[in-house]
């Protein structure tokens, strides 16, 4: 992969401290590539749920000025802090300028955090301003690769629908509003607790289904979901975006069985999080459903494109996602690290999978045991 040589030193840009909201939002509507994870809302969002706001202005020899929405585990020590834009599960980040960030800006930003002493600074751009960051690569160190799926709404739904939607797409849709119409299927839509509330329920449905299908004690799963995405998280998401957050709960016969959120930006609406009671899900076409419809909301207010999120490698999600005319878009995450941080958190994180198996495997035992 060949990558742009940037001729620029830490000093080509300057730190001007914290970003004044008023500039910080200008950016934003001048930055073609930024994403609602990039405005100061969503910062706030991140300052209630237990991060703390380290965001920083730059300006460029030239006098343009950027913006790193960027946050830091609150009471943490300096020494042991880590830098975020952002944290998993927390969307993309990344510097906001006018006209979106260049690749020597990019460089000169990096050489200036590299310099700054934090443990790790881990930085994940929109798949907007992956090229640029791309370019700059050889300052960043070795890239993580990512991808989302993109849904290009320009044309209004009408071409969606005829052009950019799969057959087998077009058909799951019309099966789904169908069936909804015969077995009374209801599909609320909002912002209020309520509707918070019935989709952290499906959430917590859907984890205790999967720790059920691969034999993990529900308890531990529980206790991973609470503790990684706290109901809280979605209710701060909620009551601060207000109508740009849509949560979208189906109902059958009073039970929830599907639930989305969905993140509506000035120009690129997020498919941020889904749920589902899979056979369901599966019986009555609902996340085509709820996706057929957060497309409709999201052509209805001008935007370009429906980010479908990652799929984490899961073929058949991804194959979902091409049926609703999903596109691959490449993405990375850079991490500059002081240590090799990045080795222990893996490392951590294969430690969570042997617990598990450990645990299912016990259980496994335990019940073989009682049945002989």
């Amino acid at each position: 992969m060949a990558h742009l040589r940037i001729k620029m030193t830490r000093y080509d840009v300057r730190h001007v401290g914290a970003p004044g909201m008023d500039i910080w939002k200008d950016l934003i509507r001048l930055d073609p590539t930024a994403l609602i994870f990039q405005t100061p809302e969503w910062l706030h969002c991140l300052t209630r749920c237990g991060w703390e706001n380290a965001s920083r202005m730059y300006e460029t020899r030239d006098g343009r000025l950027l913006v790193l929405p960027i946050v830091v585990p609150r009471h943490r020590p300096s020494y042991a802090s880590v830098l975020a834009s952002f944290p998993s599960g927390w969307g993309t980040g990344g510097i906001v300028a006018s006209g979106g960030v260049r690749p020597d800006e990019v460089a000169a930003v990096a050489a200036q955090l590299a310099d700054e002493g934090f443990l790790q600074v881990r930085l994940r751009p929109s798949f907007l301003a992956a090229p640029a960051w791309e370019k700059a690569a050889e300052t960043l160190g070795k890239p993580i690769p990512r991808r989302v799926h993109v849904l290009d709404l320009r044309g209004g739904m009408k071409q969606v629908w005829n052009q950019r939607f799969q057959s087998k797409g077009r058909q799951g849709i019309r099966a789904a509003l169908r069936r909804a119409d015969e077995t009374g299927v209801t599909i609320q839509r909002g912002h209020t607790p309520e509707l918070v509330s019935q989709f952290y329920e499906i959430y917590l449905k859907w984890a205790a289904n999967r720790a059920d299908a691969r034999e993990i004690p529900t308890w531990l799963t529980q206790f991973r979901v609470r503790h990684a995405e706290p109901r809280k998280m979605f209710e701060v998401v909620a009551s601060e975006l207000g109508d740009r957050c849509q949560i979208r709960v189906a109902s059958l016969q009073g039970q929830v069985v599907a639930a989305t959120v969905t993140l509506l930006g000035d120009s690129v609406a997020i498919y941020w999080r889904g749920y589902h009671d899979r056979k369901m899900a599966q019986t009555y076409h609902l996340t085509e459903m709820l996706q057929h419809a957060a497309i409709e909301e999201a052509c209805a207010r001008g935007c370009n494109d429906f980010e479908m999120a990652e799929s984490g490698g899961v073929a058949s999600l991804e194959r979902f996602k091409q049926k609703l005319g999903g596109q691959p878009r490449p993405m990375a995450e850079y991490r500059l690290e002081r240590l090799p941080l990045s080795k222990l958190q893996d490392s951590t994180a294969s430690a969570l999978k042997r617990l598990e198996s450990y645990v299912t495997d016990r259980r496994g035992r335990r019940s073989a045991h009682r049945s002989a």
